[in-house]
């Protein structure tokens, strides 16, 4: 307890700069105080100088003059330890975990007293404005930092003619299967908690982030390093979770919180929308629900990032000329179902694309249970097939369905036929290749000239003309802004097939398929040697005069070092299975073209700064490309490997 003249001492030291501004010089000193005051390192009048001027620039307009600073500096030296026992006040978390230990609380008051306190981001409804008045203690969780783990509690707020429930970092509506993420709620706390026992420090998401831009980590390995640096600062505290479950966990609400971010920062909605339910079909059927209108937004803007003031891309290359690609390392296992066509793309009828979701690769235990119990069950699922797909031996398909794959089988075959003439190009890709491989091609890339990703699409045919015209016009449908000169490495054979069947059935005139068939297209020079045909070392060559130079100064073999990065990452591509798959990719090729142009993806609102309103894709859920929305949930893979709702 203090005494009398302990007292009078810390009220001298208060009276003539304040309390803020006494404990700021307190802590400077205790820095500094270890330093021996001579001329070779800090004198006293100087460390009287320095703490005076940080205080006029912290707690400006106030200003403090050298002669109140130097006598509190003596006056803290002739009362040390009471300054010390100020400044070395045991850890609170410690107080508390130790008073819970003793057991002399009621349960009620055991649950709600925490060192920290999650409180709604707002007092004021987002709807009706009013103040809220009707508070509720909620539950008990745990927030996870990099190297601590702190119990916090967690209070929700209530508006009830709104029918709306706040927390620390989303509202919720009775009746609506969606929670609202804002800039306010987003940046409320130090840690993002959407429900269940563990929120996670935003320290701890932006590193995730940093790790994905550069370096080649799963989120098992990520969530293994911080138990095991927790085991080694705190022992007890390490054992709440495994690994495996952590890393299960945390990627859920990551990527959540990253589309989140995303859609902030270059969509034009101030409110974002993720699901209410973190359960694996809620979180699968969101995802591909919403994944057009993610992926138009991203198509959409960073086409386009070269009006943006304030990036760092070359000037002298930014967005002059486009180049793509495929990657087939980060392919994962697929359906081995072909007949899934897309007849989004009006230009080009039917396109095969093949099923994107993942084969069954064990046996549900509902299914286990069912199969036992009904002697006429099938007994055995396939593997090469995802569930919806498992009777496709038996499935019937309307005869639409059937008249489209037919049709989209006879275009491929034409082409096929086509390219396989003698006159042709040597080197080609072929929409026919392989066609029962029962693993994905990886992900095809546009890319600019500044290694700004600006379109993809998961690979899950082999990589031929009509699926990669098909992913120029999906980006060109969604409003990208394509240079005129493209650089590909079979740029020969996207010629041919695009000026031979432009104003048929394969490739109808439009807006869009003039664009294309009026680009430059050429052969990238890593590729070069491959060609040997009089076309491929004519006008193909990124190097022939008829260019004028536009080549000059392009990295051709960008797309081949962007993709020694994917290699890297492949393992942690391939954990995740459609749609969560096509997601991951799309946040991290927007984390990668923010660190390349120099742009935080922490920046919100930036694309509402130079594209017009209505330029922008309308926010609405898509239908799903198979049966997999009408399953039950049992059946439904986990594109996560998750089941738990309390994430």
């Amino acid at each position: 307890m203090a005494t009398a003249i302990e007292i009078d001492n810390l009220s001298s030291m208060v009276q003539d700069l304040g309390i803020e501004a006494f404990m700021m010089v307190a802590r400077l000193d205790a820095i500094f105080q270890p330093l021996p005051t001579n001329s070779r390192i800090l004198q006293f009048s100087d460390k009287v100088e320095i703490f005076t001027s940080i205080l006029n620039f912290h707690l400006s307009p106030k200003t403090f003059v050298i002669k109140d600073v130097e006598i509190t500096l003596n006056l803290i030296e002739c009362n040390r330890s009471l300054v010390q026992s100020l400044l070395n006040l045991p850890s609170l978390n410690d107080i508390i975990r130790k008073f819970k230990e003793q057991g002399t609380m009621t349960s009620q008051q055991f649950t709600i007293i925490n060192p920290k306190v999650l409180m709604p981001f707002t007092n004021i409804c987002i709807q009706c404005k009013k103040i809220l008045t009707d508070y509720k203690f909620a539950y008990c969780t745990r927030v996870l930092y990099i190297d601590r783990i702190e119990e916090a509690s967690v209070i929700h707020a209530h508006c009830k003619p709104c029918h709306l429930k706040y927390s620390c970092s989303s509202v919720e509506q009775s009746g609506i299967n969606y929670r609202v993420v804002t800039e306010q709620s987003l940046n409320h706390s130090d840690c993002i908690h959407f429900s269940g026992d563990l929120a996670y420090s935003k320290v701890l998401l932006h590193w995730r982030s940093a790790l994905l831009i550069d370096d080649d980590s799963t989120f098992t390995g990520f969530c293994r390093s911080i138990i095991n640096t927790l085991y080694e600062l705190y022992p007890s505290s390490a054992n709440f979770i495994t690994p495996n479950a952590l890393s299960q966990r945390f990627e859920v609400v990551y990527i959540l919180w990253e589309l989140a971010r995303f859609e902030l920062m270059i969509g034009n909605e101030a409110q974002v929308l993720l699901p209410l339910s973190l359960s694996p079909t809620s979180r699968s059927s969101f995802l591909e629900g919403f994944l057009d209108y993610y992926y138009s937004l991203f198509v959409l803007f960073w086409s386009r990032h070269q009006y943006v003031s304030t990036i760092k891309c070359d000037k002298r290359i930014c967005s002059k000329i486009a180049l793509c690609d495929g990657h087939q390392k980060c392919g994962r296992i697929v359906c081995a179902y072909t007949d899934i066509v897309d007849v989004s793309i009006p230009e080009t009828g039917p396109v095969n694309i093949g099923c994107p979701y993942a084969s069954m690769r064990r046996r549900h235990q509902t299914q286990q249970q069912q199969e036992n119990s009904t002697k006429n069950e099938i007994k055995h699922h396939s593997t090469l097939y995802c569930p919806s797909h498992q009777s496709v031996t038996n499935m019937v398909l309307p005869q639409q369905s059937i008249d489209l794959h037919k049709l989209a089988h006879e275009l491929d075959q034409i082409d096929h036929d086509f390219l396989h003439h003698t006159t042709q190009c040597n080197v080609y890709r072929d929409d026919l290749e392989d066609i029962h491989k029962n693993k994905g091609y990886g992900v095809l890339v546009t890319f600019l000239s500044c290694q700004i990703v600006i379109g993809f699409d998961e690979s899950i045919r082999a990589e031929g003309m009509r699926r990669v015209t098909r992913h120029f016009l999906r980006m060109l449908q969604r409003k990208a802004e394509i240079p005129n000169d493209l650089v590909y490495d079979s740029a020969c054979t996207l010629h041919l097939h695009w000026h031979r069947h432009i104003g048929t059935t394969f490739l109808k005139r439009s807006e869009h398929t003039e664009k294309l068939v009026n680009m430059t297209v050429v052969i990238d020079r890593f590729h070069m040697k491959n060609h040997k045909r009089q076309i491929c070392q004519g006008e193909m060559k990124a190097d022939h005069p008829i260019h004028n130079g536009k080549f000059d100064g392009i990295n051709t073999e960008l797309c081949e070092q962007y993709f020694n990065y994917l290699s890297r990452l492949k393992a942690s591509l391939r954990t995740f299975n459609y749609p969560a798959s096509s997601i991951f990719l799309l946040l991290l090729f927007h984390l990668r073209n923010c660190s390349k142009s120099g742009l935080s993806a922490s920046s919100i609102g930036i694309a509402k700064s130079f594209i017009p309103p209505d330029m922008f894709p309308i926010r609405k859920r898509m239908n799903s490309l198979s049966y997999n929305e009408n399953l039950e949930e049992q059946n439904v893979q986990d594109v996560w490997g998750v089941g738990n709702d309390n994430i």
